[in-house]
């Protein structure tokens, strides 16, 4: 890319370089390593992403049904706090004082 570019063209910044991810081979799993021993097995690589992507998929879903309950059920605890305060607090005022 650098060495394509004339010297009269303005040098390049980080947004002009595209990014690439990836793997090291030397830190991957043999599983994932090609026959030559210097690449990625891509299918490999990508086919336990996507799945270990699903698995994570279905764990968010998991829980954000936790969570949606979990809110309905603190609603309903607010709601019934409030209740018994109601209640409470009209047992206190009509309760008549003791006399000696």
């Amino acid at each position: 890319m650098r060495e394509e570019r004339s010297p009269y063209n303005p040098p390049l910044i980080t947004e002009d370089i595209k990014t690439y991810y990836g793997a090291i081979v030397d830190e991957c799993d043999e599983v994932f390593i090609d026959e030559s021993g210097k690449g990625i097995h891509l299918y490999s690589y990508s086919s336990l992403t996507i799945k270990a992507l699903q698995e994570v998929d279905a764990t968010v879903q998991e829980q954000e049904v936790e969570i949606a309950n979990i809110k309905l059920q603190v609603a309903s605890q607010e709601d019934r706090i409030a209740r018994l305060e109601e209640l409470l607090l009209q047992q206190l005022i009509n309760k008549k004082p003791e006399q000696p």
